[in-house]
């Protein structure tokens, strides 16, 4: 007689999607318990966040968890305690509202008057990972970091960055209370192993609000500048443009592309529009 016990129990096939969409910002570094909510598992694996780089400094695995009606998914930003340098040797500083700029300390940027628009006290070295998570909360926030007048400029910049370190993620929490409801434009691919993957190197305020900027020219020009590393995950190539039309991925989807998967291009505009926020926590 069988013994139905001990077969193994069903695989549950979720749903993947490709191309440019918007999400909401539901979840950052989630516990054991609140994952089960997020995803439906009961019996998630205790995520292990906190770690050390290859020089045995500390290092944190920050865990965006992003949903929309189709799927929820995640990404992840290493954020590391080790200033972010060129092979030149210079540092990546950062101001006070969100910009950042290669250079060899805070004097070389006041001494030079092209980088006048950049000083913005307080300017620091930025760390390995920062500058994804700045860029990822003023996509979100829909802030405009080149304001030409002072009154008009958001501070946007983590206080504390040893908190990370030290599994303290309440900063980024109040971030999160504060964009609850805004989405954030990313580009959605699967990798090569079937997982649903997210575009970390460019967020955007919106693909589809009234803007100057078509969405393919820049998806193409930021897909074209990682040298192929998301390319083939979200966007087929066809006629050097990529195909970021939101839609499921095909079953077993491959890496080379059909004609029939290729004959969409969205044109969709990104949004210039910004507005001041209220709850934000700077």
């Amino acid at each position: 007689m069988l013994d139905f016990s001990k077969q193994a129990a069903p695989t549950v096939e979720f749903k993947k999607m490709v191309g440019a969409t918007e999400l909401n910002w539901i979840a950052i570094n989630p516990t054991v318990e609140e994952l089960k909510e997020i995803t439906g598992n009961q019996n998630p694996k205790e995520p292990e966040y906190l770690s050390k780089n290859e020089n045995g400094n500390d290092k944190v695995r920050l865990d965006f968890w992003l949903k929309n009606e189709d799927l929820t998914t995640k990404f992840s930003i290493f954020l590391e305690n080790e200033f972010k340098t060129s092979q030149a040797g210079k540092f990546l500083f950062l101001n006070r509202v969100g910009n950042y700029s290669w250079g060899a300390d805070v004097e070389s940027f006041k001494a030079n008057e092209k980088m006048e628009w950049f000083i913005r006290e307080p300017m620091r070295k930025a760390f390995i990972g920062e500058p994804q998570i700045i860029d990822f909360i003023i996509a979100i926030a829909n802030l405009d970091t080149k304001q030409e007048k002072e009154e008009d400029k958001q501070v946007i910049a983590l206080s504390d960055i040893s908190k990370l370190f030290r599994g303290d993620y309440s900063e980024l929490k109040k971030y999160l209370t504060a964009l609850k409801d805004r989405k954030v434009g990313v580009v959605l691919g699967v990798n090569e192993k079937g997982y649903q993957d997210v575009y970390t190197s460019s967020y955007h305020n919106s693909f589809f609000r009234e803007g100057t900027m078509p969405a393919t020219g820049v998806i193409n020009n930021m897909l074209e500048a990682q040298y192929g590393s998301f390319k083939a995950k979200a966007s087929l190539l066809k006629d050097g443009k990529y195909n970021i039309q939101y839609r499921e991925a095909p079953k077993n989807m491959s890496f080379t592309a059909s004609e029939a998967e290729l004959d969409a291009v969205v044109d969709a505009p990104i949004g210039s529009t910004t507005e001041k926020l209220d709850g934000l926590p700077f």
